[in-house]
């Protein structure tokens, strides 16, 4: 099964996606856990995809134009699928990824409601046909959630770097776009984290995903 870790920047996806892979494989799951874009590796194309997506420097409005934005994480997301995920699932029970479709969905989502006051289900319904083409989507996906404010200072803190105020609130749009997309699906699940320890955090996610998981291969 493929499980994504969702959720703003600083949420804590990198942290309990490395705890929940070395849980499951503790557990016999054959568990692979896929970084996010900084750090996860695919191929030439995939690498100029990311390249192009990151060109404007900023981490989190990027180009400012929708179409644009969509369309190239449309395309990295269906890079990975083929590259990474399809590969990965072919040999794992288990696969994590470190951000999936829905930080797709939220991001752009956050960029029609922003800057084109678009209506919100018209947003998730467009893009969502756009997420089709793509390939593979995760039976779980967990959205950790807190509050904004904590997801910037952690970030800050990490990237030794302070977000600009635009950059802040386009990240509270963001954080809206996400409980747009959890009123309609019943993969997403939302964790509210609060500014709980990491630990306790792992047993929430633990706890969800319980009863979607397959019997591991090594038991």
């Amino acid at each position: 099964m493929l499980i994504s870790l969702e959720g703003l920047p600083g949420a804590g996806k990198s942290t309990q996606g490395r705890l929940l892979q070395q849980r499951l494989s503790r557990e016999g799951y054959r568990t692979a856990y896929l970084p996010d874009l900084a750090t996860l590796e695919t191929d030439v194309l995939g690498d100029q995809l990311v390249e192009m997506f990151s060109f404007s420097g900023d981490p989190f409005m990027r180009h400012r134009d929708v179409l644009t934005e969509s369309f190239l994480a449309a395309a990295i997301r269906a890079n990975i699928v083929a590259t990474r995920i399809d590969p990965a699932e072919g040999v794992h029970d288990v696969v994590i990824e470190d951000r999936g479709c829905h930080t797709m969905l939220s991001y752009s989502l956050a960029s029609l409601i922003r800057y084109h006051d678009a209506d919100p289900a018209e947003g998730i319904r467009w893009l969502r046909s756009l997420l089709a083409l793509t390939g593979r989507t995760a039976e779980v996906a967990l959205w950790l959630r807190p509050p904004v404010q904590v997801a910037l200072d952690r970030w800050a803190h990490r990237e030794a770097k302070q977000p600009l105020p635009e950059q802040c609130a386009f990240l509270t749009s963001v954080d809206a776009a996400y409980q747009e997309l959890a009123l309609g699906d019943d993969t997403l699940h939302t964790l509210e984290v609060g500014e709980q320890q990491s630990e306790h955090v792992h047993e929430q996610i633990l706890a969800t995903i319980r009863p979607f998981l397959p019997t591991p291969t090594n038991r």
